[in-house]
């Protein structure tokens, strides 16, 4: 996975994230205002380092770049809360790549990054949350092995689904037969 990287950005990186955004523009507008409450525009990627929700510490934001190291091209943006909502979790609001790096062979290894950094912040789950306008992305997360964590919602007039994986079992949880074949093999059966 030497080809991308993520990257933590800080305040000083707005205008990249706003950048990212801005290629992004036709795909998050929905799920922008959706989220933010507005619609994206030219002070979006400040709003983005400024939302989080009620519950959470604005300490526990963190946005973090999907680059390639080799060129320091930026391919995208991962906003995540760390700790929420609850501390071994991490909550991802916005995944977004830019047009050119939307595709299966960049997404797969910025997922497997994503669930890397995740662990090694102390995240037991990663959760998701993904609007009926990001329908296609949702895929994405399924495909990777996240499950539906609660039944769908409406949250600004939209359909929202919040999916999760815990990364104790990162291919999803084990079949019900595993584990008694597991509890067998410590009892001698």
């Amino acid at each position: 996975m030497g080809f991308i990287a993520l990257e933590r950005f800080d305040h000083a990186d707005i205008p990249a994230v706003q950048a990212v955004l801005d290629a992004c523009a036709e795909h998050l507008a929905t799920a922008t205002a959706a989220a933010a409450g507005r619609p994206s525009g030219p002070t979006a990627a400040a709003r983005l380092f400024r939302n989080t929700p009620r519950s959470a510490k604005p300490s526990s934001k963190r946005i973090l770049g999907i680059c390639r190291p080799q060129t320091c091209e930026l391919l995208g943006i991962i906003d995540a809360i760390v700790g929420y909502p609850a501390l071994d979790a991490i909550t991802v609001g916005l995944f977004a790549l830019v047009p050119s790096a939307a595709r299966p062979e960049v997404e797969g290894p910025v997922l497997r990054l994503l669930e890397e950094w995740a662990a090694a912040n102390g995240a037991r789950t990663i959760r998701v949350v993904v609007h009926d306008a990001s329908v296609g992305r949702l895929r994405l997360w399924l495909d990777a092995a996240y499950e539906a964590a609660e039944a769908p919602m409406r949250a600004g007039g939209q359909l929202v689904v919040v999916v999760e994986k815990d990364l104790a079992h990162p291919d999803g949880p084990p079949a019900e037969r595993d584990v008694y074949r597991r509890l067998a093999g410590r009892v001698g059966g």
